[in-house]
């Protein structure tokens, strides 16, 4: 009887276990999309600051260059 009770008390934990792997997969693959999306979220953060560095970069070197053909026209 005793070990009739062991085994069914074996077989429970067990059922226990095995009614927790779907919660448990469920938690992994969300972790795992959370990891992935705020990846993308800092890839593009970062590819937007870039754009914008490039951006400031060719308005300034347009401006320095419109002043000196300003220049250059107002001497001849």
């Amino acid at each position: 009887m005793k070990t009739n009770k062991k085994l069914l008390r074996g077989q429970t934990g067990t059922q226990k276990l095995l009614d927790k792997i779907p919660n448990l997969c469920f938690g992994e693959i969300l972790l795992v999309m959370i990891g992935i999306l705020l990846a993308l979220k800092v890839n593009n953060w970062n590819e937007n600051r870039k754009a914008v560095n490039q951006e400031s970069k060719y308005l300034n070197t347009l401006l320095s260059e419109l002043r000196l053909d300003s220049l250059t026209f107002r001497m001849k």
